[in-house]
């Protein structure tokens, strides 16, 4: 049997988002109190739209992650050089996009 402890691991995992939601909403209510309503709306399009941009930085960690625990060699390296590849790619896409989108918003 193996000596991880679930429950631990799954209470920290648990502990760290509930920090990392309070934080968010914190961020927003400085947000929202600085901003004028139409900037913080636009300040929410430009989010919405970040997300489509960090779509795929999400699918490589997660198989990483399976692949180092079962002990695959290179899993580590390939994990680095694609999320730097994507990061790279999608980064420029979306600096290219914003000046268009902002004319837009």
């Amino acid at each position: 049997m193996s000596n991880i402890r679930l429950v631990y691991s799954g209470m920290i995992m648990f502990l760290v988002r509930v920090f990392s939601i309070a934080t968010g909403i914190l961020f927003m209510i400085i947000i929202t109190r600085n901003l004028p309503v139409e900037e913080v709306g636009i300040f929410g399009n430009i989010n919405d739209l970040l997300a489509y941009f960090l779509l795929i930085s999400n699918i490589i960690p997660f198989w990483s992650k399976r692949n180092m625990a079962r002990e695959e060699r290179g899993a580590a390296k390939t994990t680095v050089v694609a999320n730097i590849i994507f990061s790279l790619l999608f980064s420029s896409a979306y600096l290219l996009i914003m000046p268009y989108l902002f004319e837009i918003l």
